[in-house]
């Protein structure tokens, strides 16, 4: 189909961009202010059906100075979460939900260049195959030891982290304003299909390319670190230190050098 939606090559992309479309930052914040609100607003009117000390004339306005201030303090609270890392993301999901739009739109393959879709596509692609590693039995096993877990959690987050890098570095090429494509545009791309014309270049170009290209290297290496982990640990699994002679001490030795190595690593790091 000439006209399909191109955006569609890029799966990995493309169903990274609909998770986001669920996440919301401040749901929890949100939902618990949320209670606090109706309370504020809702006790006087309550207490006056209970007990009809006050008239209704009082127990509104009492409600609605009492949700006022409610209101004033959710703001205050709010206002602290605004940390440059929440900023960050923010942005991150900005961004996100205006590819969303360019997809629907299917104009997402027509505003960013080939590069740079190849390239999310290929971050979206290795977050997954992390994520479903760390959620493999050997690591969501109950004897899985704490620094083990701590370095899975610590991955997870990692991963998310880094696609949100990625996308932050090309701020300046993803439009901030998304409208329905012209006519004129679909003829280009006609031109382009049949005539071989060449396309005509994205505004900004790669800008950022080079960036989120080490993100996505660091983020291949993380992987591949992880999977040899994985298999190695697998693979001791199959013997358990009961059926070794000093198994056990073979065990919590290994641990102690783990978390010793972690300790010169971090003074070293400092």
């Amino acid at each position: 189909m000439l006209f399909g939606n191109k955006g569609e090559q890029y799966p990995h992309l493309v169903a990274y961009l609909r998770e986001t479309e669920r996440l919301v930052i401040f749901k929890d914040f949100h939902q618990r202010w949320g209670k606090i609100i109706a309370g504020a607003f809702g006790f006087p009117l309550f207490f006056r059906v209970v007990w009809p000390i006050l008239g209704w004339s009082e127990a509104i306005v009492i409600s609605a100075v009492l949700g006022s201030i409610a209101i004033v303090l959710m703001k205050t609270k709010k206002a602290e979460l605004y940390t440059p890392e929440i900023e960050s993301r923010l942005e991150a999901h900005r961004l996100f939900g205006a590819m969303r739009k360019m997809l629907t739109l299917n104009r997402l393959h027509r505003d960013l260049s080939e590069s740079t879709l190849t390239l999310l596509n290929e971050i979206s692609r290795t977050r997954l195959e992390t994520k479903q590693l760390l959620e493999s039995p050997y690591w969501r096993q109950p004897t899985l030891p704490d620094t083990y877990c701590q370095l899975r959690d610590q991955a997870i987050t990692a991963t998310d982290q880094a696609m949100m890098d990625a996308v932050l570095q090309f701020r300046a090429t993803i439009p901030t304003e998304i409208h329905g494509r012209k006519p004129g545009d679909y003829l280009n791309e006609a031109l382009e299909t049949f005539l071989k014309v060449q396309k005509q270049p994205v505004p900004g170009g790669d800008i950022g390319f080079d960036a989120a290209f080490k993100i996505a290297d660091k983020l291949q290496q993380m992987r591949i670190e992880l999977e040899q982990m994985t298999i190695k640990g697998e693979s001791e699994a199959m013997f358990s230190p009961a059926d070794i002679p000093g198994g056990m001490l073979d065990v919590t030795m290994s641990e102690i050098r783990t978390i010793r190595q972690a300790e010169e690593e971090l003074r070293q790091g400092l």
